[in-house]
């Protein structure tokens, strides 16, 4: 398949008990929806922008079914836009801060038990998903899933770690640490640019748009070790949100898109964002 994964894997069971009771129970998950509450705008701008490129592919809005939806941030950022969303979530404290806080409609469910649902097959426009490849037993079913429920020339949108990256893999030549991205059972597999684009391709999709987020990776090589020290960790997101802010106020800021784009085709954001259609 040209991705990596972690071996063994885990039961079906031990999975589903980690994300219905665990995952957000993690002391970097605890407080997971409230932080993104306090980066509502940095978020809402990224949540609008996708939208808003779904929107110039298909020349309409239409149904999205966000998979692995989490607090759902980005269900609602997409309901305000004019679409109408649905959700698919694991964990009943996410799902339970979605319906509970933000009044969405969404199935409590393992991601993988999307047949479980009431969906019309052909009914969606667009399938979302953030981080969630990763997590997933057979990633490939994710494709096939996207492939009964999205209607003809509909679009899937997934958003990969880059891991193993050329960043990555430059700090672990300089240093004796351990990789720290390698993560079960949360991180099943492992994804690079060439291997995240496979998987689509492989399952019957074409791409049609690929971008990256900040290689954060360059902050280690910096001497700014946020692994070891988590302290750094905020001030490494507030480096990059001002970047991002500076550029976006400028006469220039059709920079920030053709530079995350560059940082994709080098194969070094920490984040692979793909939208790929579903062939005719």
């Amino acid at each position: 398949c040209g991705f990596k994964h972690a071996i063994p894997l885990p039961s079906v069971d031990e999975l589903k008990t980690f994300y219905k009771e665990k995952y957000y129970e993690q002391d970097r998950k605890i407080d997971y929806a409230e932080k993104q509450k306090e980066q509502e705008k940095w978020w809402g701008r990224i949540y609008a922008e996708r939208c808003k490129k779904f929107n110039n592919i298909l020349g309409e809005k239409g149904r999205i079914l966000d998979i692995g939806c989490g607090p759902g941030f980005f269900m609602k950022k997409a309901q305000d836009l004019g679409w109408q969303a649905t959700g698919i979530e694991p964990s009943q404290k996410a799902s339970n801060y979605a319906i509970n806080n933000l009044g969405l409609d969404l199935y409590n469910i393992n991601i993988e038990s999307i047949d479980e649902c009431d969906f019309d097959l052909k009914s969606f426009d667009v399938i979302y998903s953030h981080g969630v490849l990763e997590h997933m037993r057979k990633p490939n079913l994710f494709f096939s899933n996207a492939k009964k429920y999205l209607k003809d020339g509909g679009l899937l949108f997934y958003s990969v770690a880059n891991d193993f990256s050329p960043l990555q893999n430059i700090m672990l030549e300089n240093s004796s640490v351990d990789p720290w991205w390698v993560v079960p059972p949360e991180h099943l597999n492992y994804f690079d640019k060439l291997s995240a684009e496979n998987i689509a391709i492989n399952n019957g999709f074409n791409i049609v748009d690929a971008t990256a987020t900040f290689p954060i990776d360059m902050f280690l090589l910096m001497g700014e070790n946020y692994i070891s020290d988590k302290s750094l960790g905020p001030s490494a997101y507030k480096k990059i949100v001002n970047l991002e802010d500076a550029i976006l106020k400028s006469s220039h800021k059709d920079l920030l898109t053709d530079m995350y784009k560059n940082f994709y085709n080098l194969g070094i954001g920490r984040q692979l964002e793909i939208t790929a259609r579903n062939n005719l």
